[in-house]
């Protein structure tokens, strides 16, 4: 008998939600996917979908083999990389979301509310407090938005602010004045949470004495998703999901049996970009879009051991997918805690920390060869001015959010053009890499320079006025027409209407003279504003050729 799980998942409801999901995931995510295989799929989709829904619902799936398509990406030296990426068929694509939306929640609530990238979609529910305070609380997990994981605007600027606020929390005990409003905000949002919601740095009594020291030290694992073996995935799936056991071993055993197709490809070029010789890949694989939420599933253990550790030893650890933040009052604790995560996440999940990632360079330093000189220099780089703590700031961070959250539609034209040089500055600028990483920063900034320069607005209160007034003439020459048609030829009012009727057309040879160059002049701001955007995302390529946001945001078409 077929589980009650087996048909929820090979619902065809459910893959029709996967297929939205995948078409919103396309739209508006930076990933590579080929336009005519989706042309292809979406020509025959009722068939397509029926065909997934029989294969899910039979309990085994066959994946079609994966082609590797590395992608160019600059390393910390600034200089160019292959890095490993897969093609993966949206067919395939279907089947892991299909999945993801059954057994999807039941995991992602399991994981800490520190750790912030691709985490799976839940609606933002926004109530007012009698005083007209907003009051933001999560609401559930939902197909209905078309959303595969929680946007940028609300997962990024929250990491980044949870860090901010911890610190604050340790060093500045009862002072109301010291915090913003929307910090305020996020604090007594967390008296709606439930317990496994709720950020435990915040909460009253987690820091066991208040400091006037505060250390910090961010670090990125080493090739996370290649680094990640899938069995080690499907392990923590099946044995933290009642449902996904329910399904069975068989399913998630067939949808992780990715063959390379290794056509045109030498093993030595695969092997430069970390794809050993096998028949199968035994990693998560870049470019599934399920990989995200495998990664966080596979690091369940690993942010369980965390979760028992933080306290007693009294550091605040922070995560968004691979990016890692410690904020801790000790210099010492902060030290042996990135000594102990590094040694436990090697030998739990065989990752390694990227070292020339570690900041600040001269933590990195003392790590790699400890001396008395080299902690000093260590202490002083990692320390932090609790009143200003410049590299956990978050005035970047507030200028994203405000750009992520604007309605460009409704400002002036004045107003629009600061906000197109304040997105040309972001995508541009060099900043420091722990206060906005650069991919982050590049991909967020040219997907709203594209969208914006297209619904820009130039001062066009002449040409307005031009038109009104032609259409007034116009109207006020017909009148006069249909009056002299009425009157006998020598009659002084037919002269007089006559003269009139003259000098309307003449005014009304001018207004269209006038709207003509007017409207010429509009074609060049217009033309002029797509050449500035197109060149100003032109050298954003060239600094960034992995971003492929950039080209997908050019308003002329012309990248």
């Amino acid at each position: 008998m077929i589980s009650q799980t087996i048909l929820q998942l090979s619902s065809y409801e459910n893959v029709v939600w996967a297929w939205h999901k995948l078409l919103s995931y396309y739209r508006h995510s930076e990933v590579w996917y080929d336009e005519l295989e989706l042309a292809n799929f979406e020509l025959q989709l009722d068939k397509e979908l029926a065909s997934l829904s029989d294969d899910l619902g039979s309990g085994k799936y066959a994946p079609k083999p994966i082609r590797p398509l590395p992608y160019p990406k600059r390393n910390a030296d600034g200089h160019l990389e292959a890095r490993q990426f897969f093609w993966i068929s949206i067919r395939d694509q279907l089947a892991w979301l299909a999945y993801l939306n059954v057994v999807g929640a039941e995991l992602d609530s399991q994981m800490p509310a520190w750790s912030y990238g691709n985490r799976l979609f839940r609606s933002i529910i926004v109530n007012e407090t009698d005083q007209g305070v907003p009051r933001f609380t999560s609401g559930p997990y939902r197909n209905t938005r078309g959303h595969i994981y929680r946007p940028f605007k609300q997962s990024w600027p929250l990491y980044r602010r949870h860090v901010l606020l911890s610190l604050k929390k340790l060093t500045r005990p009862g002072l109301k004045l010291a915090w913003e409003e929307r910090e305020e905000q996020l604090l007594s949002a967390e008296e709606d949470l439930t317990a496994s919601e709720k950020l435990v740095y915040l909460q009253d009594g987690y820091w066991e004495q208040h400091s006037k020291t505060v250390y910090w030290c961010s670090f990125d694992v080493e090739k996370f998703y290649p680094s990640i073996p899938l069995k080690t995935a499907r392990k923590a799936i099946l044995s933290r999901s009642e449902i996904a056991s329910s399904i069975g071993e068989t399913l998630l055993e067939s949808l992780t049996e990715f063959e390379i197709d290794r056509t045109g490809w030498s093993q030595s070029d695969l092997t430069s970009v970390g794809i050993p010789e096998g028949d199968y890949l035994s990693v998560i694989p870049t470019g599934l879009i399920a990989a995200g939420f495998l990664a966080n599933t596979a690091m369940l253990p690993i942010d369980d051991w965390a979760a028992t550790q933080v306290k007693r030893r009294q550091i605040a650890h922070f995560r968004y997918v691979d990016d890692h933040i410690v904020v801790a009052p000790k210099f010492e604790a902060l030290s042996q805690w990135f000594a102990d995560y590094e040694g436990y996440l090697r030998g739990q999940l065989g990752c390694k920390i990227k070292q020339d990632k570690t900041e600040p360079q001269q933590f990195k330093v003392y790590l790699e060869k400890k001396s008395r000189k080299r902690k000093i220099a260590a202490m002083r780089s990692t320390w932090v001015d609790p009143a200003f703590p410049s590299p956990l700031m978050t005035k970047t961070l507030e200028k994203v959010s405000n750009l992520a959250h604007t309605n460009f539609d409704l400002l002036d034209s004045e107003e629009q053009h600061r906000v197109l040089n304040d997105l040309e500055h972001l995508l541009l600028v060099r900043l420091p890499e722990e206060e906005l990483a650069e991919k982050t920063r590049v991909t967020f900034a040219a997907t709203l320079l594209g969208r914006f320069t297209v619904q820009a607005e130039h001062d066009s209160s002449d040409l307005l006025n031009a038109l009104l007034e032609n259409n007034e003439k116009s109207q006020e020459e017909k009148s006069l027409a249909r009056q002299l048609r009425n009157l006998r030829r020598s009659s002084s009012s037919f002269r007089e209407l006559r003269l009139s009727l003259k000098t309307c057309q003449q005014r009304l040879r001018e207004l269209q003279m006038t709207i003509s160059r007017l409207r010429q002049r509009e074609a060049r701001r217009r033309d002029r504003l797509n050449k500035e955007t197109t060149s100003v995302l032109l050298k954003a390529l060239e600094l960034h050729p992995e971003t492929l946001a950039l080209s997908r945001n050019d308003p002329s078409g012309l990248i």
